[in-house]
């Protein structure tokens, strides 16, 4: 939203034309056209599939699933450094409902929040628990995780779990974002 943008960076930009919530939710798609195959440098609203089926081969920057080694620069933005991250630790949690569920009750302390799937939210053991979206649907998930962590930023939240997206179509964006939030912290469970 306009709001977060100027909350983000008040002060270092004259204005925001405020266009009304966005539909994507997440920062554009960058490809490096420069190189042969194209590689995807940060996923983003139009997905791998999407350019596959108009390029043919692309490949994938190792950085969309890693962080940056020590002096490897990036080559694009948000490579290396996240555009929003939450006060609060963040830890993604892959595995069934039940799996994290129990992984989240038997970890809990006070002030934990959990990132979940809609119709979840009853299922945790939680001082807040929040929906990003529909299970499967990467693109309501697009449009809703930022303004979700923005959400748990203010409340009194030390740790949030998140259930891990899946990682294909937009999916695979909304995982970068969740990744890079995490600083890459996933748990199987």
């Amino acid at each position: 939203t306009a709001a977060h943008v100027m909350h983000d960076i008040s002060g270092k930009i004259e204005a925001v034309l405020d266009g009304g919530e966005c539909r994507v939710g997440l920062e554009s798609t960058i490809i490096d056209l420069s190189v042969s195959p194209p590689r995807l440098l940060r996923p983003g609203g139009i997905s791998l599939e999407q350019l596959r089926s108009a390029l043919g081969e692309v490949d994938v920057d190792p950085a969309v699933f890693r962080k940056l080694e020590a002096g490897e620069k990036p080559k694009a933005p948000g490579m290396k450094y996240t555009h929003y991250s939450p006060e609060a630790e963040v830890i993604i949690l892959k595995g069934s409902l039940d799996a994290v569920s129990n992984y989240v009750s038997a970890h809990y302390e006070k002030g934990t929040a959990v990132l979940c799937f809609d119709g979840e939210e009853g299922a945790f053991r939680a001082d807040v628990c929040l929906s990003y979206g529909k299970n499967g649907d990467s693109a309501s998930q697009a449009r809703y995780l930022f303004a979700r962590l923005r959400e748990l930023d203010r409340k009194d939240i030390k740790l949030i779990y998140a259930r891990a997206p899946e990682s294909e179509g937009v999916g695979l964006a909304v995982f970068n974002r969740l990744s890079k939030a995490a600083g890459n912290t996933i748990i199987e469970v």
